[in-house]
């Protein structure tokens, strides 16, 4: 692939549902199923570290915006029942 290509890596990231369990997914050749908690994007670390403090993914994507120059409300969340 790197000869084809010339070097490039993808570089995607994806969080995806699939039969009650969530999966992440990266540059579309690494995957793995999230036990605990995960965050995509730019303000991924700073979401991360609220988990991990006992927030809410909603407030922990709060806390990225306020945080991360790259992040801005507003918020859309999405629940589905199991």
């Amino acid at each position: 692939m790197r000869k084809k290509e010339g070097g490039y890596q993808p570089s995607n990231q994806f969080l995806i549902a699939f039969e009650a369990k969530l999966f992440y997914v990266c540059g579309g050749l690494e995957v793995y199923e999230v036990k605990e908690f995960e965050a995509i994007g730019a303000g991924a670390d700073f979401a991360r570290a609220a988990m991990h403090l006992g927030h809410s993914a909603r407030e922990s994507v709060e806390v990225a915006c306020k945080l991360s120059i790259l992040c801005s409300e507003p918020i859309t969340d999405l629940r589905f029942e199991i």
